[in-house]
Parts: C-alpha cells; structure tokens; sequence
C-alpha cells in the first residue's frame, strides 16, 4: 500500500520499537497482517508502532481506521494477526493484551475473547512463557 518511503521508517531498525506518535491516515508504521471481508475491503493491522486497524477499500481508498495503545476494549497492545469470517467479522490478534478483539466491518466492537494465563507449571513449545 503506497510507496516504501510512505510505507516504513525511513530509519527503522530489525526488532526495535521506537515510540509511537498520532496515526496518519493512509501511511503504516510496521504492519502485521491483512484480512479482506466480502466486498474485497482490506483490514491491515498496524501493529508493531501504531495500534490500529486500517480499512482499505478494494480500489484502495483509505475508509477509516480505529483502536490506539490501550488495555481497555477498542485498544490495542501489538495487533499480530488479522481474520475475517462469512459475516465480515474482523478478528484481532492483541497479542499483549492476550486476548482476540471482534469487530463488525464497520469497527463497532462486537466481542473480546480472553486467552486465560497457562497453568504455573506449563511448558511452552518455543521460547518463554509469560503470564
């Protein structure tokens, strides 16, 4: 979407998370993913810096974009996936805040799917397990 100098950091450095300022319409900051719903709109999760969602309709014109930094409902701690389902749903992988957030395509919340902590003496597959 757009072009690199509009799309990335001009000085972004691999796994270093500078801080975020206020969202720009139409440019990212380290995206994660991307979902479409049935009439072909784009859901991007801007996640690393920005915590948000960008919709993107199938011509590419920039609709909306919603959520900010946040543990409250609506907000994001590093977005890390995105889905839709046949209702256009959009699912949001808020990896931080261990949860997955549901929206309507129009970015009314819809639902928040908690991830319970693992049990004390779980074992994780890769790397360190945080509660």
């Amino acid at each position: 979407m757009g072009r690199k100098s509009e799309a990335s950091d001009a000085e972004a450095h691999a796994h270093e998370r500078p801080t975020a300022g206020p969202h720009v319409d139409g440019r990212f900051r380290q995206p994660t993913d991307v979902a479409w719903d049935s009439a072909g709109n784009a859901f991007i999760s801007d996640g690393y810096i920005n915590a948000r969602v960008a919709k993107v309709s199938k011509d590419g014109d920039w609709l909306k974009s919603w959520g900010k930094k946040g543990k409250a409902d609506g907000e994001f701690d590093t977005l890390h996936s995105i889905a839709s389902d046949s209702n256009n749903n959009i699912y949001v992988a808020d990896r931080n805040n261990r949860r997955v957030q549901v929206f309507d395509n129009e970015a009314l919340q819809v639902q928040v799917l908690d991830r319970h902590p693992p049990p004390p003496d779980a074992k994780p597959a890769i790397g360190t397990c945080r509660t």
